[in-house]
């Protein structure tokens, strides 16, 4: 065995080479090892789901154990899980790249671009049945649902929604259908085995429904009478074998007779028709069917297409206007320009700020504009912040809180570290009347200056703004 921190193969319960402790390491080893074997006998007896969750606490205990990882990735791809198979196959090449069995499974994929593909369209499929299950589309979700297998069939837990949608039907013979292909890709599936539960329940109580129907129907009740010396019983209702009694039942055959001749010699086209008739209702429904699954697709794209609109929209507006975009490209580069020539005046800084129209940084986080208004702001920022700072004190005390407050909002958004810059601007909105806001500035204040006394003043106005 390997040791665990410096890989030298050891046998004792110390390693010679680095002295780490091995006994509890080799505890672990062996109880991933059962795991393992426990995952393998039951993957044999088509106990996947059970092999699962060994191979998944044998992986737990050793994420080196290889062979339990291809074998977890083969139970994936078995029961129709691509995608976890594919990722348990490549962590698998990733720990051990030479002598791997794994690479014949993943040349394997690599050589069927199209096995790819439909189970790609069939995982779409699936979570578009899924979708409409949940909206009650349970058609729809239905069609979905046989698209699906036929382009995986073995997708296990497509066969079980199709099996519950049956069941929602109460077309129990196709459920048990479904449900049986699904043992056979698994036998021993919890929500496979609930299903089958929940059909025989069902069942059991229609067919005792039924016999209490039934059983007063079948219950008569007799008559007995002594004749000599037996005892004769016969039903209350029973038949008299007088004469007329006969003629009754001879009239009676008679007509059965008749009917049953009309019915025989019924023409043979009228029944072809009524089979055409019926065929061609259900190739309705079916068409019918496929429609309002088309619909649905149509309306889910229009619902993606209505989003990618307003987003767009959005960043049009942004670039209408008076050449909104131009001068705020133009406003940046000015600073920028400003601070790479070493300009010293504040004032001309705090000027060039304002002209830049912070929405952009907002329209895409990652853009080149974005990115190089930060790094201005990250050089420049703390001394605009202190500039915008004092004009607002100044304002405060000539009793201007409206421009005080603008001035404090410049001023804490051009230095995040500065907590009275953000208090103060907090308390000139206070001051304005509008308490909603600043419980919302004074809260900020708490959550990103914890333990600071402006934190605890903050924390104060808060209570009295509640109170």
């Amino acid at each position: 065995m390997r040791c665990y921190n410096c890989g030298f193969e050891a046998e004792g319960k110390i390693c010679p080479n680095c002295g780490a402790p091995l006994v509890t390491y080799r505890d672990i080893i062996t109880l991933s090892a059962a795991y393992y074997n426990d995952g393998l006998d039951r993957a044999k007896s088509r106990d996947l789901s059970g092999a699962v969750r060994a191979l998944q606490m044998c992986l737990k205990l050793d994420k080196n154990n290889i062979e339990a990882r291809n074998l977890l990735g083969l139970i994936f791809y078995e029961t129709g899980e691509t995608v976890h198979s594919i990722t348990q196959w490549v962590i698998s090449k990733n720990l051990q790249p030479e002598e791997n069995r794994v690479d014949r499974y993943l040349d394997e994929l690599r050589n069927s671009p199209d096995l790819l593909d439909n189970m790609n369209r069939a995982i779409k499929k699936y979570n578009f049945a899924l979708r409409c299950a949940r909206k009650g589309n349970y058609d729809v979700a239905r069609i979905q649902l046989k698209k699906v297998l036929q382009l995986n069939p073995r997708l296990l837990k497509a066969r079980q929604l199709l099996s519950l949608l049956y069941i929602r039907r109460q077309d129990y013979v196709r459920a048990r259908y479904e449900l049986t292909q699904c043992m056979r890709i698994d036998a021993c599936s919890d929500k496979t085995i609930r299903y089958q539960k929940e059909i025989d329940r069902v069942i059991s109580l229609k067919n005792a429904a039924r016999e209490e129907e039934e059983q007063p129907r079948k219950r008569q009740q007799a008559v007995a009478y002594q004749s000599g010396n037996d005892t004769i019983i016969q039903p209350a209702k029973g038949f008299s074998t007088g004469g007329a009694l006969s003629l009754i039942s001879v009239a009676i055959g008679i007509a059965v007779g008749v009917a049953a001749t009309v019915l025989l010699v019924v023409p043979a086209r009228e029944r072809r028709a009524q089979m055409l008739g019926n065929d061609r209702v259900i190739a309705i429904s079916e068409e019918a069917d496929a429609k309002s699954v088309r619909l649905s697709e149509y309306e889910y794209r229009i619902q993606e297409l209505e989003q990618n609109t307003q987003q767009m929209q959005s960043r049009l507006d942004l670039y209408e206007g008076e050449d909104n975009a131009t001068n705020a490209y133009d406003a940046l580069l000015e600073a920028t320009s400003a601070y790479l020539n070493g300009e010293t005046d504040v004032e001309a800084l705090a000027g060039y700020m304002e002209k830049i129209s912070v929405d952009y940084t907002a329209m895409d986080e990652d853009s080149a504009y974005t990115r190089l208004y930060r790094a201005v702001v990250e050089k420049v920022g703390p001394d605009v912040s202190k500039y915008y700072f004092d004009i607002a004190s100044a304002a405060m005390r000539d009793n201007d809180v409206t421009r005080a407050a603008q001035m404090y909002e410049l001023a804490a958004r051009y230095d995040r570290e500065n907590a009275e810059a953000l208090y103060n601007y907090a308390e000139a909105t206070r001051l304005l009347g509008d308490t909603e806001k600043a419980k919302l500035i004074y809260d900020q204040v708490v959550n990103d200056f914890p333990g600071t006394r402006r934190a605890n003043d903050a924390r104060n106005r808060i209570v009295e703004l509640n109170n």
